[in-house]
């Protein structure tokens, strides 16, 4: 009789916490290449939960990204939403 336990499962589950680990140990261009790659593709404004979501990035724990974006030239952020500006 099993616990419910699903080898699989498991396996992606560790293998998907490892990614996100190394996304969010990469230096800070490359998360900040991350983001704006995310936004050029969706073109879409998101939020930071959002891109978090979507590519692992979070910057509510890294300052240095989030400022980066914010101030960057390719990106529009209003206080909520951060997109990609178009030049």
């Amino acid at each position: 009789m099993g616990l419910g336990f699903n080898q699989q499962n498991y396996s992606d589950d560790t293998e998907r916490l490892q990614i996100i680990d190394s996304i969010r140990e990469a230096p800070v261009g490359a998360q900040i290449k991350r983001v704006i790659d995310l936004l050029i593709e969706r073109r879409l404004a998101l939020t930071t939960e959002q891109i978090n979501e979507e590519c692992y990035v979070d910057m509510h724990s890294n300052k240095a990204v989030f400022d980066s974006l914010s101030e960057n030239p390719k990106v529009n952020y209003d206080g909520t939403w951060f997109s990609y500006k178009a030049t």
